[in-house]
Order: C-alpha cells, then sequence, then structure tokens
C-alpha cells in the first residue's frame, strides 16, 4: 500500500512538472512580447522628442479619426500642448505641432480627418468643422472621397519604411523596443523637397516682403507664386504682381490682396487656408465646391 502512495505521489508530481513545464514557455513569451499599440506609442514619443524644442512636451491622450472614405488616422494630443496626426498604414505623420491647440481638443468620438485644416466632427447627420462651425451635411460624404482617397495613395506611395518595419518587427525586447523606436524616427527623419525648389530658393528679393506681422501672408503669396511658375498657364496670379523680369512678384500687391482677403491681421493656419481656399476657387486650382482633403489634393489637380 505504501509503495502504491509513493507511486501516486511520483505521478502527481509528474504531471504538476509536466503541467509547469508546457504553461511556463508561453507565459515568458507573452511577458516578453511587445504589442503593437505599444510599439505605435513609442513611436509616437519619439517623433515628439525628435521634433520638440520643448522637453515637457508628453502624450496626453490619443484618438483616433476616419477620413470621408473611412481611411483611418490616429490623433495623437499633447500637453501642455501639441498634437501630431499619424497615418498608420503608411507610417507616415501626416501633420505635427508641438506648440498648437490640437484641432480635436475637447472631441472624443466621430472625428473626421480629411487633410491638414479639415477637421471635423460628426453630429446629427451633419459634419461641423471643429474651428470655424461650417456645417456640411453627412449626404455629401460621398462626395468628399475621392480626393481622401488620393491623399492616402500619395501618402501610401511613400510609406516610411523604417517605422513600419519596425511596427511589424515581433522579435523586438522590451527592453530595447524604446530605443529602436527612436532609431527608427532618426533613421527616416530626411530633408525632401518639393518638385522645381529652385522657384523659391532662387529667390533672394522680390518676395512680396511687408512688414506688419504679415508672414502668413508673405509665405501663401509665394505658394501661389511657384503655383503660377509650374503651370503658367493657368493664370493663379495675375500678371501685374509678377516682376517684369519674370522672377519672383512685382511690390507688395498681391500680399496686400492676400491681407484684404483675410478675416483678420493674424496668420493662424486657418486664417491662411481660408485665403488660399478663395484663391483657388477663382482659378482653375479647384474642381468642387468645397476644398474638402485640403490644398494638398487642390494643388495637385
Amino acid at each position: 500500500m505504501l509503495k502504491q502512495i509513493k507511486m501516486s505521489i511520483v505521478i502527481i508530481i509528474s504531471i504538476l512538472t509536466l503541467n509547469s513545464s508546457v504553461y511556463a514557455v508561453p507565459i515568458a513569451m507573452n511577458a516578453n512580447a511587445v504589442s503593437t499599440d505599444a510599439k505605435e506609442a513609442a513611436i509616437y514619443k519619439a517623433k515628439i522628442e525628435t521634433t520638440s524644442k520643448d522637453s515637457n512636451v508628453t502624450i496626453a491622450s490619443i484618438k483616433f479619426a476616419n477620413d470621408f472614405a473611412n481611411n483611418k488616422f490616429t490623433i495623437i494630443e499633447c500637453v501642455p500642448k501639441g498634437y501630431y496626426i499619424y497615418h498608420n498604414d503608411s507610417g507616415n505623420f501626416v501633420e505635427y505641432s508641438s506648440y498648437s491647440i490640437s484641432p480635436y481638443l475637447g472631441y472624443v468620438s466621430n472625428l473626421i480627418y480629411a487633410g491638414p485644416k479639415e477637421y471635423y466632427v460628426e453630429e446629427n447627420s451633419e459634419y461641423r468643422h471643429t474651428f470655424t462651425g461650417e456645417r456640411l451635411d453627412a449626404s455629401l460624404k460621398d462626395s468628399f472621397a475621392p480626393a481622401c482617397n488620393d491623399n492616402v495613395k500619395r501618402l501610401m506611395s511613400s510609406k516610411n519604411s523604417k517605422v513600419l518595419s519596425y511596427i511589424n518587427d515581433s522579435t523586438l525586447s522590451d527592453k530595447t523596443f524604446v530605443s529602436e523606436a527612436q532609431d527608427a524616427i532618426a533613421a527616416s527623419y530626411t530633408v525632401k523637397y518639393i518638385p522645381n525648389s529652385s522657384y523659391l530658393s532662387s529667390l533672394s528679393s522680390n518676395l512680396g516682403y511687408k512688414d506688419g506681422g504679415y508672414c502668413g501672408y508673405i509665405a501663401a503669396n509665394l505658394v501661389l507664386y511657384y503655383w503660377q511658375k509650374r503651370y503658367p498657364s493657368r493664370n493663379i496670379v495675375p500678371s501685374n504682381y509678377l516682376h517684369s523680369s519674370g522672377i519672383g512678384l512685382q511690390g507688395t500687391g498681391l500680399t496686400d490682396e492676400l491681407i484684404s482677403l483675410g478675416s483678420d491681421s493674424g496668420t493662424t493656419g486657418l486664417s491662411i487656408r481660408n485665403v488660399l481656399m478663395h484663391i483657388a476657387m477663382r482659378t482653375v486650382l479647384v474642381p468642387h465646391r468645397h476644398g474638402i482633403c485640403s490644398l494638398y489634393v487642390l494643388v495637385q489637380k
């Protein structure tokens, strides 16, 4: 009988030992695995550290938005202020500022992001712009979708391979993944030039400069000048605003007109966006009524 009891104890111990060995390996593996959410959060943090001049800028909240074609974006809001908008499928940060207030501050759900300066929240069968209060009927959604898909196609055509490689790496250690996120952001940080950038970089005068805190409007007239140079037949900038030498702008005429179109003397991104939209609407830059999905699409038409 004693022998049988001893044998039973041995069998029980063997079973317990077997069970321990079966489950110990998966538990250890799960403990060391780095989730996609954790890796993406590390990318957000690394991007903020790379682009913010204020070391006190930290992540306050992470929100999610769709565009009018249901493409997905992530909104990272910071404290004391700042925001970053990230397209997860391409690994690209579409826009960011470490010193501006998030356009979605105070909003949690039903967020619509249709490109820079196109921030909406869906409510009561309408899309309301979070800054201007402009309201769009939800029935217009399908008409905006193609422009949004064009935006995303451009993002996907220039994927951030370093970031995506990091996100998709299943072998990352929970001890080093944060530093590796910093390496991925640093490796993907490159200077990119627009086509024919010499149209602007070669200018040392005839910039339409005007004293008085109008830097945003001056920058806007240079944007219009750039597109005039690329597509002269479109007459984006009236000839009387162009310098007789063919290089640069004549005086401050174009700047003055842009200022007159502005709602105030401020040069916020929104005020400049509205002025450029006004100019775009009277040229062949824009084939549709609303500038949904940003000037990034408008100027490509």
